[in-house]
């Protein structure tokens, strides 16, 4: 889903369930005939930002937005921790009692939105324990609850908290108690569209689930697909009475498992390497109230074509009930389906009206016929025997990245006007369309993730053209998408224009200015992302903390874990973490283009520290227990090949100089980094000249200076370059200046398209 999927739902879009979508979406042989031809003519066009603007502009268009922590609600948070016995019983128990935490919210959420239809978002909220009985505490006690139930129900996503234990519960139970969750939530949308971003958390953490005979019939399914295929013994009667008894997310992967199981000629570590591709091991298997101990067992070979189509349509139902981010489900779930009938009953989605046009079928048609073709022939045979992509295959994962961003793209284009206006205009299905969008960004932020090894390897030359192209659709995907706390998205909206504008024939503008004029664009991006990202940070993590400390989740203060990590996974599972990679990907080819300074700056607080510089290590897992312990001693500015993203930047480290790939402005160590106020800064390794000068220092007391976009790492002599006077110099560096008012400099600036700059 938007927000990391960690059901299983990551594989929706190339997934087993495709080609039975596409067929569904396509129709006939002759649908599907015209739907290759409008492929084949479809070009990439600017997208349209229009109904897509939400949130207020006064608090959208500043880069820097101080946003103050949210204190959790702690009233809501002993509840859930005392309801819990019960929530743990399945997830019938755990989705209605978050129905009814959410409808008991809701006026208080309704009351503030009527009060400050305009600026209801996070930096009004105060502690919910203040006195006083107006809109203000109501809001801040209604939205740090609302918070809590999202994170809560994220938490049980994330497997910390248990699913089943001693009940039995029947699958439809479970998806009506989802789909009452879902109109709950879509209720809050509908009073304060500016708290989107939670709600989405809350859709996403959770499933769409359905109404009638939705949820029985992943009880009908699987009897009729045992009796059909003689397959009724073993690990497939095991997960018979786990669906009957207590199904749940895990049974998409179980699915998926047996899919690629049969599909890899019945090989067991296929099962296996599947499962735990999700987070599933044979201990949580076996851990079910209705175990499954065995592994699948070796079938008929003349069984394995109607078992492997059985399997494929079961997963669309267990898709409709369990997931959010399954595309082919999304889709089904807008354009309409009718599975026929099972055991006596019928399933039959009518299409929501409203929102299905000639147009949007035609874009989701043609996206799901191009994702289920991703692997073609032809571009695997370009590959290098390296498996590093050739010029040419680097042109056309980058030419199919552009296409999927531009349908996934038109197709949301034609979604957001009925997502702004609300459930009704969506003839009450505004659930079902919000699902199909987060399925479409999933998709759409695939596609651009698993380009990123072209868009690297592309040359200036290739890229410049290209890269304008590239960069709109997932900065529109940004813009169009929310996260937790985010007050609107005017500023990367206008990011968006520009790019457009800039992508057109402007006359007077070489490459070389074009180039250097995206490089701005792209410096404005990740102060936003940054901005986004701190601000997701502060309302979720405290509540997350004190959630799990309450709930006394395991591993809960393990720095690395979960827990602790919430609110970054939930910003890297966004489109603004794809759109954060691939900024990482293309700035240093474009700065070579630009012919500007190489450095790349993820962290540039404080602008000046000295220390010792270390020799070039290749990365953080090479350094010994010596080379930490004298860290500590002396203030040091450590020189890596590579900063994966994902390390803890060492004690005593007072800057790190990257001379490799520069990591993205939202991974782990970039956040952390800007957190405790250490410089990181990046030169691509082809940039020879530079990381010679950086080697020469190897071992000598030096200063790191950050100036606008450039960099200067330059040998000092005199007294300070005492380990003393160097942390002295870093701690003069990080204070704000005497009788300041405030150490960060608030300003917003446009660029046009003449080269002019204005700045206020």
């Amino acid at each position: 889903n938007t927000l990391k999927a960690p059901l299983g739902s990551n594989t929706a879009a190339a997934g087993s369930s495709t080609a039975a979508s596409t067929a569904a979406a396509a129709g006939s042989s002759d649908d599907k005939s015209a739907t290759v031809k409008f492929l084949r003519s479809f070009e990439p066009e600017a997208v349209s930002l229009e109904h897509a603007a939400w949130g207020t502009a006064e608090q959208a268009t500043s880069d820097y937005v101080d946003v103050p922590e949210l204190p959790p609600n702690h009233e809501i948070i002993s509840r859930i921790a005392q309801l819990e016995h019960k929530a743990r019983r399945s997830l019938m128990h755990r989705y209605s009692i978050a129905a009814d935490l959410v409808s008991e919210l809701l006026p208080g959420i309704r009351e503030a939105a009527a009060a400050a239809p305009h600026t209801l978002s996070w930096p009004q909220q105060q502690s919910s324990r203040l006195p006083g009985d107006g809109p203000t505490a109501a809001a801040a006690a209604a939205l740090s609850g609302l918070v809590a139930v999202a994170v809560w129900l994220r938490l049980s996503a994330l497997r910390l908290l248990t699913w089943n234990h001693n009940y039995n519960v029947k699958p439809r139970e479970i998806s009506a108690a989802l789909d009452r969750l879902g109109a709950s939530l879509i209720e809050v949308y509908d009073a304060a569209p500016q708290l989107r971003g939670v709600v989405l958390l809350a859709l996403s953490s959770a499933g769409r689930g359905g109404e009638g005979d939705m949820g029985q019939r992943i009880r009908d399914e699987i009897l009729a697909i045992q009796q059909k295929n003689g397959c009724k013994g073993g690990m497939m009667e095991q997960w018979h009475q786990k669906l009957h008894n207590n199904s749940s997310p895990d049974d998409l992967v179980i699915c998926d498992a047996l899919l690629d199981y049969l599909a890899s000629g019945q090989q067991q570590q296929v099962y296996w390497d599947t499962l735990a591709k999700e987070g599933i091991d044979a201990a949580r298997l076996s851990s079910y109230d209705r175990p499954i101990t065995h592994p699948p067992q070796t079938f008929p070979p003349e069984t394995v074509p109607g078992l492997t189509a059985d399997l494929i349509a079961y997963r669309r139902t267990l898709a409709a009930v369990h997931s959010g981010a399954d595309l082919a489900s999304a889709v089904d779930g807008v354009l309409g389906y009718d599975a026929g009938e099972c055991k006596g009953k019928r399933v039959k989605v009518e299409p929501v009206a409203a929102v299905v046009t000639p147009r949007l079928k035609q874009l989701l048609a043609a996206l799901l016929l191009l994702v289920q073709g991703s692997s073609s022939s032809r571009a695997a045979a370009l590959e290098g025997s390296s498996g590093a992509p050739s010029k040419l295959s680097a042109m056309l994962h980058m030419e199919r990245a552009v296409q999927v961003q531009a349908l996934v793209m038109c197709a949301r284009g034609c979604l957001v006007q009925h997502t702004a206006a609300g459930d009704q205009a969506c003839q009450g299905r505004l659930r079902d369309v919000l699902f199909l969008d987060l399925a479409l960004e999933l998709t759409g932020r695939n596609a651009l993730e698993g380009s990123l090894a072209a868009v690297k390897a592309a040359t200036p030359s290739t890229l410049l053209g290209g890269l304008l192209a590239l960069l709109q659709q997932p900065v529109a995907a940004a813009a169009f998408s929310a996260l937790p706390g985010q007050a609107g998205n005017a500023a990367l909206m206008a990011v968006c224009g520009q790019l457009q504008k800039l992508s057109q024939e402007c006359p007077g503008l070489d490459p070389q200015s074009k180039a250097r004029h995206a490089l701005s664009l792209i410096g404005r991006l990740r102060s936003l992302l940054a901005a986004l990202s701190a601000t997701a940070a502060v309302v979720l993590q405290p509540t997350a903390t004190a959630a799990a400390a309450a709930l006394g989740i395991e591993g809960r203060d393990d720095p690395g874990g979960p827990v602790l990590l919430l609110a970054e996974e939930v910003v890297r599972g966004s489109a603004a973490a794809s759109l954060s990679l691939l900024l990482a990907a293309v700035e240093p080819s474009l700065r070579r283009l630009a012919g500007v300074s190489a450095w790349s700056i993820v962290s540039r607080q404080p602008p000046t520290v000295t220390g010792v510089l270390t020799p070039t290590i290749s990365c953080l897992s090479q350094l010994s227990q010596e080379d930490l312990n004298q860290f500590v001693t002396t203030p040091t500015i450590l020189v890596l090949q590579r900063l994966a993203g994902d390390e803890e930047v060492p004690e005593g480290v007072i800057g790190v100089v990257i001379t490799g790939d520069c990591p993205d402005v939202l991974s782990h160590a970039a956040v952390r980094a800007r957190n405790c106020k250490i410089p990181v800064v990046a030169c691509p390794s082809s940039e020879s000249s530079v990381v010679d000068h950086v080697t020469s220092l190897s071992r000598k007391h030096v200063q790191l200076t950050i100036s606008g976009d450039d960099v200067s790492i330059t040998e000092i002599h005199d007294s300070s370059s005492t380990p003393a006077a160097a942390a002295a110099a870093v701690g003069d560096a990080a204070a704000p200046a005497s009788g300041s008012s405030s150490s960060i400099l608030k300003c917003k600036g446009t660029v046009d398209l003449n080269g002019s700059c204005v700045l206020t």
